[in-house]
C-alpha cells in the first residue's frame, strides 16, 4: 500500500503549527484513504469530524480497510443517539464507550479518531471527572465492602442481583461482581475476610470465571457523579440556571431519593461547576479533518437544538436547560480548531464518479458491467464483500461467469501479491479507484 503523503500535506507528518490545508478529494473512499495515509505516516493523532452522525461508523471502517491488519482501527467517539432534550437516557454500552475514548485519548500519541460534528458540539465532564471518579483494586488490597458499595453508587454504578451490562454490581456475602466502564468483560472479585484474594473476568450468560487478573481500573459508571456533594450542586445550579423551585422539582426529588431519572443526561452541566468540551481532551497535536459543508451542518443541528428546547418549553416535571449551557455554537468550535493543524476537504464535483460495475438482476448476464470492467481495466481489481456470507454469494456468482478472485485478508495483503483479482471482507461501502 502507498504510505505517502501528498506532498502539499507533508507538512503534517510533523508537529507543524496551526493551520488548514484544503484538499480535493477523489470520489468514493479517497477521504478515508488520506486519513489512513496520514496516521501512519504522520505520527500524531488525527481526529476525523463528519458532518452527521450517520457517517461516523462508516468513516471509521474505510479508514480500518486501507490501514489493514498492522494498524489499530480508529477509535470512534459514539453519540448517544438522541435527539436533544430526549427525556430517556443513552444506552449503558455507549455510555461505557465514550468514557473509555475519554480516557485514552489523553494519552493518544498516533491513530485516528472519528466524531460527527453535532457530537463535538456537546458539552461534557470536566477532564479531572474520570480521574476523581476512577479505582484501582489489586490483588491483595484491603477493602471495607460496604465503602466500596457506597463508592461505586456514588460514581453512578447500579446495584443489580445479576450483573449483565456495564455500569452493573452485586455483592454476595465475600464476592463481588462488577462490569466496569469500558471494559470487555465484566470481574468477579473474592475477598478473604476484607482482602482481595482473587480477580478473574467472567462470562455474564454462563457465570463461569476465566482469567485472573492482578488489577483492574474501574472507570465511572456514568458522565457525572451522583454523590450528595454533586446532587447539592445540581440544587443549586437548577435554581440558578432554570430560575424554578428546586426543591419541588420532580429531577432533584429523584436524586435525592437515590433514583436516577431517565433523560437526566441532558442536565449534566448542573452536577458540575464547569464543563468541559472534547477539545480539552485532545492532544495539542492533533490534525484535525472535516469537510467544507461542516460549518453548515454545524449551524443546522444549532437550528435543532433550539427547535427541541422551544417544544420542552411546557415540560413542568423536564424544563430544558438554556441550550449554551448543553452545546457549543458552531462559531465556538470553529474558532477551537485555529488552535489545531488541520485539512479541509473540498467537495467531489458533481456528475464525477466511480466506474458503474452494478449487477442487474434483469440481465441474462447480471455481472455484465462487472466483467467488462475488469476485462477492460489494465490495472488490478478488488472486490470487497461486507460478510463471509455474502463473499460466499459474490463468488458463487462470479464463477458462472468464469471469474475466480483469489482471497486476500486485508488491501495490503492483496497490493503485495501478484494477484489480478482478488476479493476480500471489509465493511468498506464506497469503491476506491487508485490510478497509479
Amino acid at each position: 500500500m502507498i504510505r505517502t503523503l501528498p506532498q502539499e500535506l507533508e507538512p503534517l507528518c510533523t508537529n507543524s503549527p496551526p493551520g488548514i490545508h484544503t484538499w480535493q478529494p477523489e470520489p468514493g473512499a479517497d477521504k478515508a484513504r488520506l486519513l489512513s495515509q496520514l496516521t501512519v505516516a504522520g505520527n500524531r493523532p488525527v481526529i476525523a469530524i463528519t458532518d452527521s452522525v450517520t457517517q461516523v461508523q462508516p468513516l471509521a471502517d474505510a479508514i480500518a480497510f486501507f490501514n489493514g491488519s498492522d494498524q489499530p482501527a480508529p477509535m470512534v467517539f459514539h453519540d448517544w443517539e438522541m435527539l436533544p432534550y430526549d427525556q430517556f437516557s443513552p444506552d449503558q454500552e455507549l455510555i461505557s464507550e465514550r468514557l473509555s475514548v475519554l480516557h485514552r485519548l489523553r494519552a493518544m500519541k498516533s491513530g485516528a479518531l472519528v466524531v460527527a460534528i453535532p457530537t463535538l458540539l456537546q458539552k461534557l465532564p470536566p477532564v479531572d471527572y474520570l480521574d476523581r471518579y476512577s479505582l484501582w483494586l489489586d490483588s491483595g488490597q484491603t477493602v471495607d465492602l460496604d465503602n466500596f458499595r457506597n463508592r461505586l453508587q456514588q460514581a453512578g454504578y447500579t446495584f443489580v442481583n445479576q450483573v449483565i451490562a456495564h455500569g452493573d454490581f452485586t455483592i454476595r456475602g465475600g464476592m463481588l461482581d462488577l462490569f466496569p466502564m469500558g471494559s470487555e468483560t465484566p470481574f468477579r472479585i473474592e475477598l478473604f475476610d476484607d482482602q482481595i484474594e482473587s480477580i478473574r473476568t467472567f462470562d455474564p450468560e454462563s457465570q463461569r470465571s476465566i482469567e485472573s487478573l492482578e488489577q483492574i481500573h474501574l472507570l465511572p459508571g456514568r458522565e457525572f457523579p451522583v454523590n450528595d456533594a454533586s446532587i447539592t450542586r445540581f440544587f443549586n445550579n437548577f435554581q440558578t440556571h432554570l430560575e424554578a423551585n428546586a426543591g419541588q422539582s420532580f429531577l432533584y426529588r429523584e436524586l435525592k431519593a437515590g433514583r436516577i431519572p431517565a433523560g437526566i443526561e441532558f442536565y449534566l452541566p448542573l452536577f458540575f461547576n464547569q464543563t468541559a468540551t472534547l477539545f480539552d481532551y485532545l492532544p495539542a497535536n492533533a490534525v484535525l479533518a472535516y469537510s467544507d459543508d461542516c460549518y453548515q451542518h454545524a449551524e443546522d443541528f444549532w437550528d435543532l437544538i433550539h427547535e427541541r428546547r422551544s417544544h420542552r418549553q411546557v415540560d413542568i416535571d423536564h424544563p430544558p436547560l438554556p441550550a449554551g449551557l448543553l452545546y457549543q455554537q458552531a462559531n465556538e468550535v470553529f474558532n477551537g480548531f485555529k488552535n489545531y493543524s488541520a485539512i479541509k476537504f473540498g467537495k467531489v464535483p458533481a456528475g464525477v464518479g466511480l466506474p458503474d460495475v452494478r449487477a442487474d438482476a434483469h440481465h441474462p448476464q447480471p455481472i455484465q458491467r462487472l466483467r467488462g470492467f475488469i476485462n477492460e481495466h489494465p490495472g488490478r481489481t478488488l472486490l470487497v464483500a461486507e460478510s463471509n456470507g455474502r463473499r460466499e454469494a459474490l463468488l458463487s456468482t462470479l464463477r458462472g461467469s468464469g471469474l475466480t478472485p483469489t482471497f486476500h485478508p486485508d488491501l495490503a495483503n492483496f497490493l503485495a501479491s501478484e494477484s489480478n483479482l482478488g476479493v476480500t471482507v471489509s465493511a468498506l461501502i464506497e469503491g476506491y479507484y487508485d490510478p497509479k
